[in-house]
């Protein structure tokens, strides 16, 4: 009769090496979902103020119009920099502002809050760093 306990060592070995491919997925699920619940929130708010625009005829990007809080915080705190910035920046100064993210991490919070921002013209961003569009500052 044959020892089989390498065998069954080995079906652990690669049972634990499948287990932490997939915690790592999702771990990656995790980060993506908050990416995307973030900028669900911000679209809301955006498609708010379009239609509030479109309802009064002023499509301006004024800081009424900025939508969420965080908008609003990042809209003034790139306007006053006044140059690009990068992303760690502006997440230690929310930090210090007082922004809540409950559990989620800052910088993704307020990466995917820029990137919104971006696709609807209010910030750009150059090479690694963030700032307010010309016409808004």
């Amino acid at each position: 009769m044959r020892d089989i306990r390498p065998d069954l060592q080995e079906r652990l070995d690669a049972i634990a090496k499948d287990r932490a491919a997939l915690q790592t997925k999702l771990a990656d699920l995790d980060h993506m979902e908050v990416g995307i619940k973030a900028l669900m929130q911000r679209e809301g708010s955006l498609f708010v103020v379009a239609a509030a625009a479109a309802s009064n005829g002023n499509g301006s990007h004024s800081e009424a119009d900025a939508g969420t809080g965080l908008s609003q915080f990042l809209l003034q705190y790139l306007r006053q920099a006044r140059q690009p910035t990068p992303l760690g920046d502006i997440r230690d100064k929310a930090i210090e502002a007082g922004l809540k993210f409950g559990d989620k991490k800052p910088g993704r919070v307020i990466h995917w809050a820029l990137v919104g921002m971006a696709q609807h013209g209010s910030v750009e961003k150059i090479g690694e760093n963030w700032k307010i569009k010309e016409d808004l500052a």
